[in-house]
């Protein structure tokens, strides 16, 4: 018999005779209904409460009393409206929490009656999502035959696990340290196991109980440890039968390209590429390292990665803590505190390219302010093996101090990095505003304190001039190359801030200190990573710091009243000016000549144009002090120096374009891409994404001259400057206001103004 029904406004409560307050006043909708936003129908039990046969809960609220009409005074005009005295929400603060709290009761309710899961610790990840396109039953075949070509092209499993060996001790920092190596390599022997047995279909059943996800991250491990496998010229390398083969598969660049394709085959879903899940995410991040797709694609796998992170709870851990169990040998939190970890890492990799690639755009797509997850732990990867000894008081996971070395430590330099990128963007704002010289002033000190702050905080083996790890064996060999890694972007990021001050002493003092050491270390990473060694962006720092002495020398000509010290410093810095060249012609024929011509093509020219400058220096040191003597004039000197430097520029565009017409034509003429080089599609690792996603590192951007200016008209005036030269000769920023893409805009030029007024 179903439960007597009763009509609105009757209440279970009866008042009390000797009381005088009356009977309670109930709201006219059950709870559930107000909870769920349903229309009730006013009775007990509801019939929405009957159609989900929980009729025994369906209860009314005790109404609140509404506050007392606020006092008003009469208006002025006589008019009807009234404005109130005290604050209407005087009585609604009280109530509010209680609500609030009846708010929060009635959803843990009705999770515990509907069966729904209750709200997860915001310290775990979500568990990983299935991938739909592959657990299809009728894709069962494709699938099937998807790893039987990864089988035909897997090489034998010695080189396997050479190639994992190289990953883990060659390519953990540049890759933000998304792998756990113990676990990686244990995933990687049941992977090898798979390939061992004897039929081709009993190996492609085994690999049908791994996820697609995880063999992904085997194929694109392949490729990123032939890409970082040592060559003959490189430290590690020795002359066995598997570092032979490594080099045949290197040399036809086939079995990459194909472990590759397959990698992209096995992370696919329903729509676009799958990263629902941990393994899926790691995949994606050694495509982006990789570097090998256009730059589009490679943009669309990093926002697709950076919505399956979302999705997964990763930029949500917060301040993630990893307990200790009491209980030693506990399988289950290991691979939880892994798991925690792992995802922290593999957001801020995200992190740091998506900041990265916001120089190139002009925005970003993850805003701190939507994010909580802290940045990962300076730790070992043994350290979350448990039992650790690395626990604090309150029995958590500890970090190690930042003046120990560890495979974190150019990681956790790099996101501090990127976040002074992120903070240079945020400055620059999407649309370039009109110069305000007091406001830029106020931008140009606030980065300039934070970047001596990340610098002086610097552990002693990232110091400027540090030699440690240089001869040391073990994990501490990778220094030098973190070192020589994290350098290079903060020398991008510093001559970014200084550049509009290179024409001042003080700028140029500060930023020659830095040059040389660029200079210095470029000869010794090029015996030390096979990736490092062959860089484009490698190539044209050593061209900036070159351009950058240069420019000192030109900017304060030789006199006979310079003591001895000055013309010491002058000597070291066209020493270092001619080692930049040398190095720059060894890596042009240490290069094979049929790979990348146009790269050739602009190492080539650089060489040349600092040879130019060079002798053109030193026949204006000469000549600098005589000039003075005959002309008080200083505005003639530099229209003279002016006009050599432009002379010199000018040769070079017409021997390049007596041999390049053709292609000259097709080309840009933005001062970010002066180069054929940039629309060739010269695709290599992204080891560098500071300076890679920078565009105003190009070899040409610190000489500040159109390398195709167009010619002058007839009713311009002879002694006019062709537009996009500036007032001043290497003020960096004057090519910039006719830049119609994505160049730097000149919110740090603030010292051009100053600078132009500087006599020579």
């Amino acid at each position: 018999m179903p439960p007597q029904r009763r009509k609105s406004g009757e209440t279970n409560s009866r008042p009390s005779p000797g009381l005088t307050t009356g009977a309670r006043k109930l709201t006219l909708s059950c709870s559930r209904c107000r909870a769920s936003k349903l229309k009730c129908d006013r009775k007990e039990p509801c019939i929405e409460c009957l159609k989900r046969n929980i009729g025994h809960l369906c209860t009314k609220d005790e109404r609140q009393p509404r506050a007392k009409r606020a006092r008003v005074a009469p208006s002025n005009d006589g008019s009807d409206s009234q404005a109130p005295i005290t604050h209407p929400n005087a009585h609604r603060s009280t109530s509010q929490p209680k609500d609030s709290e009846a708010e929060e009761t009635v959803q843990i309710l009705e999770n515990y009656v509907g069966d729904a899961p209750l709200e997860q610790a915001p310290c775990m990840a979500a568990p990983d999502y299935p991938n739909l396109y592959w657990s299809h039953p009728q894709r069962q075949v494709d699938q099937l035959a998807l790893l039987r070509e990864i089988i035909d092209s897997i090489p034998e499993i010695d080189l396997i696990h050479l190639l994992h060996e190289v990953l883990l001790t060659r390519c953990r920092g540049p890759l933000g340290n998304v792998v756990h190596a113990p676990t990686f390599s244990r995933h990687a022997e049941t992977f090898c196991d798979c390939l061992r047995l004897p039929l081709a279909e009993e190996r492609a059943m085994a690999l049908l109980k791994i996820s697609m996800e995880t063999i992904a991250c085997h194929l694109m491990a392949l490729v990123l440890g032939l890409a970082f496998h040592p060559v003959p010229a490189v430290l590690g390398w020795s002359s066995t039968p598997l570092a032979f083969r490594v080099e045949e598969l290197r040399g036809s660049n086939v079995h990459a390209k194909t472990w590759r394709s397959l990698a992209l085959r096995c992370l696919q879903g329903p729509v676009s590429l799958f990263c629902g899940s941990v393994p899926s995410l790691q995949a994606a991040v050694m495509l982006l390292l990789d570097g090998q797709e256009d730059p589009s694609t490679l943009d669309v796998i990093l926002v697709t990665a950076i919505s399956g992170a979302r999705r997964l709870g990763l930029h949500l851990l917060g301040e993630a803590k990893l307990a200790v169990p009491l209980e030693t040998g506990s399988e289950s939190a290991t691979e939880s505190h892994i798991r925690t970890e792992i995802g922290i890492r593999i957001w801020w990799a995200l992190v740091m390219r998506d900041w990265s690639r916001g120089q190139v755009l002009g925005y970003y797509n993850i805003h701190p302010a939507q994010f909580n997850t802290r940045m990962p732990l300076h730790i070992n990867d043994e350290d979350l093996c448990l039992p650790t000894a690395r626990v604090d008081v309150d029995g958590h996971i500890s970090e190690r101090p930042r003046s120990e070395f560890t495979m974190l430590s150019y990681t956790v330099c790099a996101l501090d990095l990127a976040v002074l990128v992120r903070e240079s963007i945020d400055i620059r704002g999407p649309v370039r505003q009109p110069p305000n010289p007091d406001q830029e002033s106020k931008m140009r000190k606030h980065l300039n304190k934070r970047y001596e702050e990340l610098v002086t905080g610097l552990p002693s083996h990232f110091r400027l001039g540090s030699s440690i790890g240089l001869n040391a064996n073990g994990p501490m060999t990778a220094i030098p190359v973190h070192r020589w890694v994290l350098h290079q972007q903060l020398w991008s990021l510093f001559l970014r801030l200084h550049r509009g001050s290179l024409s001042t002493q003080g700028g140029r003092m500060s930023c020659q200190l830095l040059a040389q050491n660029i200079i210095s270390t470029y000869g010794h990473i090029k015996s030390r990573c096979t990736v490092c060694r062959s860089l484009t962006t490698g190539e044209a720092q050593l061209f900036n710091a070159a351009a950058v002495l240069v420019m000192g020398l030109m900017f304060s000509p030789r006199s006979s009243e310079d003591c001895t010290g000055s013309q010491l410093a002058r000597m070291m810095s066209r020493d270092k000016v001619r080692e930049a060249i040398e190095l720059l012609r060894m890596q042009s024929e240490d290069r094979e000549p049929s790979k990348h011509l146009a790269r050739e093509k602009a190492t080539q020219r650089s060489i040349q144009a600092l040879e130019a400058l060079m002798k053109l220096e030193e026949e204006g040191s000469g000549n600098c002090e005589r000039a003075a003597a005959d002309t008080g004039d200083m505005n003639g000197a530099r229209v003279s120096l002016k006009s050599k430097v432009m002379d010199v520029v000018k040769s070079l565009q017409s021997t390049a374009a007596e041999t390049e017409r053709t292609n000259l034509e097709s080309l840009s003429f933005d001062m970010t891409t002066p180069l054929p080089m940039g629309s060739v599609g010269i695709y290599e690792p992204d080891l560098l994404p500071g300076i890679s996603n920078d565009p105003s590192c190009s070899f040409w951007q610190f000489l500040d001259f159109d390398l195709f200016p167009e010619p002058l008209g007839k009713d311009a005036s002879p002694l006019a400057a062709p537009p996009g030269y500036g007032g001043w000769p290497f003020s960096p920023s004057s090519g910039l206001a006719q830049s119609t893409s994505a160049g730097t805009p000149g919110f740090l030029d603030t010292e051009q103004s100053e600078a132009s007024r500087i006599e020579l």
